[in-house]
């Protein structure tokens, strides 16, 4: 009869392995049940102990599927005698019920050490931990990953932090401030929160991606953290660069972001053809067919998903082409998909009865003003993106047989196209002073400030052509234009090169880090070199505008030089305190406390790279992609995209025409000048050439080395 209920004293083969009580059930056990094997049973005759020898566990596991628990399981497993499925940085179980992951640092070497290895601290021969990196269950601390740490010991420790308050802290820096910007919000945040709090995120969305997201994550975190320290770390330990090491392909768009903001631009532009390959491997470029019934056939939120998706691979490839034909992999035009919905409707998934918007296809069309009051804060990014990629792709091309100066010309058809979008833009869009507050409490502030300056640096990509030095292809169409034309061209440009300034000292005031967005770097740099060769032109009955330039020379290297991780801030602020020396602003350098390196004489060359380099700025990701791959090869033989071109900003309406044939203040040839001897244009013009190669090129070629005893400090 006991026998017919349970096994009355007698424990089954598992759980004696186990050292677990045995409820003696018939046919299994209650333990057995909960593990997912068959219970081997119960034997009570002599042939018990042969059996045990014989019938290992591991075909009873074998047996049933089921994988068994080995040594090496996490504390957390262990001491609750749970199965443990041994999955690094964190377990299943213990991601399902918010538990911190830990597993022992090294093989227990005996039972009676086995309760206190984990108290113990490693032996002086063996490898410490790596105090920077946060293993599963520890405090988050971002101030300890500051510190310098040996690469091999980096490669360690890989974990990223599994408990729920850092994931979290992290992901949700990564939607604020990450996905804002360059549509990389194609994760439907209360899906993913949802995840989070029941413990399914693994499962859901793989560790990948939070692979990824952890690293923008802790990269802005330590960013803002570290911003207001007077410190230089190691540049060479990037925040959450390890974490990045860990994603895979579901992630590439992510990778290439965050290669973009570290400085990895050989990577970036490797990942971001591996983006577009993937892109049209999964056919994310077509429209989704509608199905029998009229409604489309998948999901709304993975179909929103795919486009940012897409949306968000296009902006790479703006970003990483700089309009070099054989850098971009949509060439023929942008995608024929619709453009991203509003967030609002993401979000909360509302029903969105109005006509879908597209991107115009050929490369001669502009939206009417009435798209564009309908198009959000990404869908104007985009339409930007866009339009840096006609304007660079413009510049590099041949004048035609239409007169420059003429309004059917591509020149004026492209800059009427970029202020009527300054004129149509959304009134939720325009950059004021309660458009700022609103922005700040949408979290989306940064990516109103980034849209704007977007703006701005694209005009100053077309009409710095005007400018004697800035030599690309289309540059010869000014030789025959009138001199009110060039004037009114160069003051445009000069116009929205100062707007840069504005909009960074706003940045200044509402953002916590001011450089979070790496394209920032190039704008800033590409602004006021712009300014100081337009303040280098004017005459001294321009006091008033030249002042004005200086202070905005002055504040945007200050801002660079208060940069404290990376050395492209600091090289960018040195090459234009070179660039100030040579146009004779010795009053700038001088305030700037910085004494520029002497000029050796094979240093003159070109504003805009040379032809061979296609025209490119030294601060292009593919240009210093190249430079990474070849650093044995002469640089000048390298080929770059301008990474400056990448961002745009917001303006008022430019001067009036002012004519061009004035006197300078100052005379280009010599580094230091009397105020009051002047020269004509046609030499100022001269010098600008010869010096074309140090304003766009040779500067950021030059070796470290030439800059190391030159520190500056414009902070005075």
């Amino acid at each position: 009869m006991a026998q017919a209920s349970s096994a009355q004293g007698v424990s089954c083969l598992v759980c004696r392995s186990r050292k677990v009580k045995c409820d003696g059930s018939i046919p299994s056990c209650q333990n057995c049940e909960t593990l997912g094997v068959d219970c081997p049973g119960y034997n009570v005759a002599a042939g018990t102990k042969s059996r045990l020898e014989g019938a290992t566990l591991e075909t009873v596991y074998r047996a049933s599927g089921v994988e068994k628990r080995r040594v090496g399981s996490c504390e957390a497993c262990r001491k609750a005698k749970g199965r443990c499925d041994k999955a690094r940085p964190a377990c299943s179980r213990c991601l399902q019920r918010s538990l911190a992951c830990r597993y022992p640092q090294r093989q227990r070497p005996s039972a009676t050490s086995r309760s206190n290895v984990s108290e113990e601290s490693p032996r002086s021969d063996e490898p410490r931990p790596d105090v920077a990196d946060i293993s599963p269950g520890t405090a988050f601390d971002p101030r300890s990953s500051m510190s310098p740490l040996e690469p091999s010991a980096r490669l360690q420790n890989r974990p990223l932090p599994w408990d729920v308050q850092t994931l979290k802290t992290l992901t949700g820096i990564y939607f604020n401030r990450v996905a804002t910007l360059r549509c990389l919000d194609f994760l439907h945040k209360p899906s993913f929160n949802h995840s989070l709090d029941k413990g399914s995120l693994v499962e859901d969305y793989g560790e990948a991606i939070l692979y990824a997201m952890g690293a923008h994550g802790l990269r802005i975190r330590e960013l803002e953290g570290s911003s207001n320290l007077n410190t230089r770390p190691d540049t060479s330990n990037v925040p959450g660069k390890i974490w990045a090491e860990e994603s895979q392909a579901l992630t590439l768009v992510l990778l290439c972001e965050f290669a973009l903001h570290t400085g990895q631009d050989a990577l970036a532009f490797m990942l971001c053809g591996c983006c577009h390959s993937a892109a049209r491997l999964l056919a994310l470029d077509r429209p989704t067919p509608p199905s029998n019934s009229g409604e489309v056939s998948e999901d709304n939120i993975l179909i929103e998903a795919r486009r940012r998706v897409l949306w968000s691979c296009f902006i790479l490839d703006s970003i990483v082409g700089s309009g070099v034909n054989e850098n971009l992999r949509w060439r023929d035009g942008a995608p024929q998909i619709p453009l991203p919905s509003s967030d609002q409707s993401f979000l909360s998934q509302a029903s969105n009865t109005e006509a879908p918007l597209f991107l115009p296809r050929n490369s001669d069309s502009f939206p009417s003003g009435e798209e564009l009051q309908r198009y959000n804060l990404r869908s104007n990014l985009i339409y930007l993106m866009s339009m840096r990629t006609r304007v660079l792709r413009l510049i590099r091309t041949n004048p035609d047989s239409v007169d420059i100066s003429n309004i059917q010309s591509p020149f004026m058809q492209t800059l009427d196209a970029l202020e009527a979008w300054n004129n149509s833009i959304s009134s939720q869009l325009q950059l004021t002073e309660f458009s700022i507050y609103v922005h700040k409490e949408l979290n989306t502030l940064e990516s109103l400030f980034y849209l704007h300056l977007s703006y701005h640096i694209l005009v100053c990509d077309l009409t710095r052509i005007s400018i004697p030095g800035f030599a690309f292809p289309l540059a010869a169409a000014f030789r025959a234009a009138p001199q009110a034309f060039i004037s009114h061209c160069q003051d445009v440009c000069r116009h929205h090169a100062a707007q840069v300034s504005r909009i960074l000292k706003m940045m200044e005031q509402h953002l916590n880090f001011l450089f979070a967005e790496s394209t920032t770097y190039a704008a800033t740099y590409e602004a006021t070199k712009i300014m100081i060769v337009y303040a280098a032109s004017l005459s001294g009955n321009e006091h008033d505008t030249r002042m004005g330039l200086k202070e905005d020379v002055m504040f945007n290297m200050k801002v660079l030089s208060d940069q404290t991780r990376g050395s492209l801030p600091k090289r960018a602020c040195r090459a234009l305190t070179r660039l100030l020396d040579r146009f004779g602003f010795n009053d700038i350098v001088d305030n700037g406390r910085a004494t520029p390196p002497s000029r050796t004489g094979d240093d003159a060359g070109e504003v805009s790279g040379p032809p061979e380099a296609l025209y490119l700025s030294d601060l292009a990701p593919f240009r210093r992609a190249y430079d990474d791959v070849n650093q044995n090869q002469n640089r000048r033989e390298s080929a770059a995209g301008s990474f400056a071109s990448s961002s745009r900003k917001l303006t008022q309406d430019a001067n009036v025409l002012r004519p061009w044939n004035q006197q300078l203040a100052q005379p280009l040839g010599s580094s230091a000048m009397p105020g009051n001897e002047v020269t004509s244009v046609g030499d100022w013009t001269q010098a600008a050439g010869d010096m074309s190669n140090e304003i766009t090129w040779d500067l950021f070629s030059l070796p470290d080395w030439v800059f190391e005893q030159h520190e500056m400090d414009f902070g005075a």
